[in-house]
């Protein structure tokens, strides 16, 4: 994996990039817990993100361990997960992608966002905005 700062950067170019296109976008992380287990009409759930963790403990719909305090970083593993990232292009068209993490990839945010965004645009992320005042490091192409 490239330089944890450069793929920062990378990420910061296409959020700016996005803007400038008047792009909409809204971004999920996702996250593999252990011991903890969130209840939910579908079944039982122990993938999720920070807000979804959040309505299960504040609706007492969980299973966990007795005097662990109910805290996200108390369950999350470092490893796994996903990011979903839904954008909104101009004439209103939707489009939703997923970055899976592997079971041993450590989960990096910034780096789920670049690999759905290179998903979701379909296009190399590195020519948007060429010339218009991105981060300077910004990376020739996002082959992370």
């Amino acid at each position: 994996m490239k330089d944890a700062k450069v793929i920062r950067n990378t990420a910061k170019l296409i959020q700016q990039e996005f803007k400038k296109l008047y792009f909409e976008w809204e971004i999920e992380h996702v996250r593999p817990l252990t011991n903890f287990v969130a209840l939910t009409p579908e079944g039982q759930d122990t993938c999720l993100s920070r807000h979804e963790f959040t309505e299960a403990v504040l609706d007492h719909k969980y299973r966990a361990p007795a005097g662990i305090p109910t805290q996200y970083g108390k369950f999350v593993n470092t490893t796994g997960g996903f990011t979903r990232l839904t954008v909104k292009k101009p004439d209103g068209t939707l489009v939703v992608s997923k970055y899976n993490f592997s079971p041993k990839s450590n989960f990096f945010k910034a780096l789920g966002f670049v690999k759905a965004a290179y998903k979701a645009v379909g296009e190399n992320l590195a020519d948007l905005g060429k010339d218009r005042g991105g981060p300077p490091d910004a990376p020739e192409s996002i082959d992370i």
